[in-house]
């Protein structure tokens, strides 16, 4: 059977065939990798220059935002120095005398970039001080917490004197909400009034995102033309392939036919012998049959053998060692790179560290092993004044010489426990002052020494010292107003009972009797001492008699005018606000403060002087009010200013405790001072001192403002008025039963009495239709006088009742006064007012 052949027998043309298809394969690939794929290679290189082209947006927003973020932090420290410097030019002016300095407000508000600027707020309080916007000036920023809480945690993590920075979204006038960034600063020390201030800088996000835009729109425009222009070669390039795959065909024809005729014969040989090689023979030859290019051909081959048998061996051992050089070569080079990023990272964390310890506020000290200061930050420089040129290789003057043999225990205890030490002590600054510090110490070793060094923070405690004192004071000042009040009242009572009866002795003799002169001294006396016992109850803050709204303007100027036309001896200036705002105050208690201060000024001034009165509008906020414990807003302040012989400071901590006098005590009571405290602290206001030795003292009364209308006054005429009604007396002192059962019994009516809150509900619920008046005593044990109001009020909702009592209308008074109370009378009352009393209710 004959054997089928697809290829030809001879070698020659099997050699044609195959550098034929051995051409004509790649051109075919070529072709159709081109016609298969193009439309994925268009894909891929689109997607490639997307990734590039996002990550290129990336790093250009993550660039310009940085950008943008230092330019506002930098901003608010710019700021925050600036005003740092004015206020230390300035340290006169308080926070009410900066808002009306333009260069101030010029500073504190800036411009930040396009869109942004600064404003000042109270780092303590959260209240806007100055604003670009004027009618956002005055507010509390805390008051958004809920609608902008982004913006306000921000703020509130500033508080205090920290730094703060964020996004936060703000909604604008026309409703939107838009993305801002803010940087908040501290500013370094403080008004004349104690108020601590931030800067805040702020912008929109848009603004420095909008390069961000443009850029990105540039740039995928780019990135359009780049991917049609790739799809334009790709094109171009498959047409020319196609082209080359016709001429490298024809090529390939001709060579093939060419090679297969000439070398065939060659080539038979040339393989049989690569065979050879290939097995491992390598001593194989092949005789050369040709001349020319074949013949050499042959004899390179032979020779490429012939030195292959000799170099096998030694290129090897070339190539392994190439590779370890090269494996050594790029460990080297990633240990370079290693060592660079590692001296980069730690310049970075030295940077860091080292702007951290300059912003810190607290006063921070690095010592060396003898105890001369390595470091100062700033806020050393700040408080205590030295620099660190000034203290090379030297010990800080600073430690008291009383604390110094202290100082070296905590600092031995300390390297030899090697742990934090922290204890409260004072240093002495540059300039000689001595303030309270909180210490914090902690021992370190250095790298290139041996002898250990330390790191000391100082924190400034005097201002916390002092409101701790004045919050002890206040508390001392309270107990003391309690003992007086129940000491006044029970005195009231015993008052009451000689008044009651000295009046019924003298309606019961003519005025030429012997005794009528005698029994009204004994009302005279009374009288005084009720006076006393009213100045107790106005320290003890034990309530306000008449309070209605009132131009403190004018009442200061009639006082005034009558304490100059009997102290000629002193020069008194008056300065008065021209539109003062109405307080709502007890005219008279007002009167008692002015004179009291008036004539403590002359007391102090014994050779004369200069007396000065000002009355101002101010507003007082948080920071400045904390130690009296009233609330911010707007008051009335009025000064009064002597230029006598002044006071110390033990002094100044005891002139509104009652009985206290620098005078003999035949020269007042004591209680004048006292009163005036108790009663300033009842109308919810509160009173300052300044005072030194030689150089006078000044009292400081700050009054709540009102926003009601001054009242006209009225004429109160005071006869006697009788009448026939039952009256139910209730008072738990039987002396104050009797006499003013008799009192009214005189006055023509008819009286029963109960001792207690029981007795009276009982009785008057027997006797409900005869009982047309009550007079209900305010402290009595048992059930109260309020629950007593209450169960009477249930069995007669149209009862009349007069409240009685030896305090004056204070809180528990005046929330029976609201319950629907008739009036109210203090104890001891005289025949006059109690007569007017009832008939006025009774009649009403």
């Amino acid at each position: 059977m004959p054997s089928f052949k697809l290829l030809p027998g001879t070698y020659s043309f099997r050699l044609i065939l195959m550098m034929f298809f051995l051409g004509v394969i790649p051109f075919l690939i070529f072709g159709y990798l081109i016609n298969a794929f193009d439309r994925q290679f268009r894909i891929e290189i689109d997607r490639a220059i997307g990734q590039g082209q996002e990550e290129e947006d990336r790093r250009t927003s993550a660039i310009l935002t940085k950008m943008a973020e230092d330019a506002v932090r930098q901003k608010a420290l710019d700021v925050a120095l600036q005003l740092e410097l004015y206020l230390k030019a300035n340290p006169e002016l308080t926070t009410g005398q900066l808002r009306n300095t333009p260069v101030f407000r010029e500073i504190a508000i800036q411009p930040v970039l396009q869109t942004g600027y600064t404003a000042v707020f109270n780092r303590d309080t959260a209240v806007t001080f100055f604003h670009r916007n004027p009618d956002l000036e005055g507010t509390d920023l805390s008051l958004l917490a809920n609608e902008l809480s982004d913006f306000w945690g921000i703020l509130k993590q500033s508080l205090g004197g920290k730094y703060s920075h964020g996004y936060y979204q703000w909604k604008d006038a026309d409703g939107k909400h838009r993305t801002k960034y803010m940087y908040i600063a501290p500013i370094g020390g403080e008004t004349a009034d104690r108020v601590r201030l931030s800067i805040a800088a702020t912008v929109y996000v848009e603004e420095f995102t909008r390069p961000i835009k443009i850029s990105r729109d540039v740039s995928h425009g780019t990135s359009r033309f780049l991917s049609m222009t790739f799809q334009r070669l790709v094109g171009a390039s498959r047409n020319m392939g196609f082209l080359f795959f016709g001429v490298g065909l024809a090529v390939n024809l001709f060579l093939a036919f060419w090679a297969g005729i000439y070398f065939a014969r060659t080539i038979t040989l040339l393989r049989g012998a690569t065979r050879s090689v290939i097995n491992g023979n390598l001593k194989v030859r092949v005789a050369s049959t040709m001349t020319g290019d074949v013949g050499e051909l042959t004899e390179d081959f032979n020779r490429m053998v012939a030195h292959l048998e000799t170099t096998t061996v030694r290129k090897e051992a070339l190539e392994s060692k190439q590779t370890e050089l090269t494996t050594t070569n790029r460990l080297l080079q990633q240990e370079v790179s290693d060592r660079k990023n590692a001296e980069a990272a730690l310049r970075e964390s030295e940077d860091r560290l080292r702007a951290i310890i300059e912003t810190n506020p607290n006063p921070i000290v690095v010592y060396d092993h003898q105890g001369h200061p390595d470091y100062l930050n700033m806020a050393f420089t700040v408080l205590f004044g030295w620099s660190l040129n000034e203290l090379k290789g030297k010990h800080i003057p600073f430690v008291p010489d009383d604390l110094k043999a202290s100082a070296e225990e905590k600092i031995e205890e300390l390297y030899r426990s090697q742990k934090v030490v922290s204890l409260e002590s004072q240093r002495i600054t540059r300039h000689g002052d001595c303030i309270d510090v909180l210490i914090s110490a902690a021992p370190f070793k250095r790298p290139d020494k041996e002898s250990p060094g330390m790191v000391v923070n100082f924190t400034d405690i005097t201002e916390i010292k002092e409101l701790k004192a004045q919050l002890q004071h206040a508390q001392k000042m309270e107990a003391i107003g309690t003992l007086a009040g129940g000491i006044a009242h029970n005195f009231n009572n015993v008052l009451m009972g000689i008044q009651g009866i000295t009046s019924l002795m003298l309606m019961e003799k003519s005025g030429s009797h012997p005794d009528c002169s005698r029994l009204k001294a004994i009302s005279d006396y009374c009288q005084s001492a009720t006076g006393l016992t009213k100045d107790l109850l106005a320290f003890a803050r034990g309530g306000k008699y008449e309070v209605k709204p009132t131009d403190f303007n004018r009442l200061m100027q009639h006082e005034t005018g009558m304490f100059k036309r009997t102290r000629k001896e002193i020069s008194i200036f008056e300065k008065y606000e021209e539109k003062l705002w109405t307080v709502d105050v007890d005219q008279d208690q007002m009167r008692q403060v002015l004179m009291n201060l008036y004539l403590n000024a002359w007391q102090a001034m014994p050779e004369g002087g200069e007396l000065h009165i000002q009355t101002e509008n101010v507003y007082v906020d948080e920071s400045f009010i904390a130690p009296f414990e009233i609330k911010p807003g707007r008051y009335v302040k009025i000064s009064v200013t002597d230029s006598g012989v002044g006071m110390d400071a033990e002094t100044r901590e005891k002139i509104f405790e009652p009985f206290f006098s620098t005078r003999e005590m035949t020269r007042g009571t004591g209680l004048g001072l006292a009163s005036v405290y108790g009663i300033i602290k009842n109308h919810n206001g509160f009173i300052d001192v300044y005072s030194e030795k030689s150089k006078g003292t000044t009292f400081d009364i700050y009054l709540p403002s009102s926003s009601k209308a001054i009242e006209m006054e009225k004429v109160s005429h005071y006869d006697i008025l009788k009448g026939s009604e039952t009256i139910l007396l209730v008072d738990d002192e039987e002396m104050i039963t009797d006499v003013g059962g008799e009192i009214l019994e005189m006055l023509g009516y008819n009286v029963l009495t109960a001792r207690n809150g029981k007795e009276a509900v009982d009785l008057y619920e027997k006797k409900i239709d005869e009982i047309d008046f009550v007079i209900l005593d305010m402290i009595m044990p048992g059930i109260s006088s309020g629950e007593t109001y209450d169960l009477l009020k249930r069995k007669n909702p149209e009862i009349r009742v007069l409240l009685a009592s030896g305090y004056s209308l204070n809180g528990r008074a005046e929330e029976i006064m609201a319950r629907g109370c008739n009036g109210f009378i203090q104890k001891p009352f005289n025949i006059e007012d109690l007569s007017q009393k009832i008939r006025k209710i009774l009649d009403a």
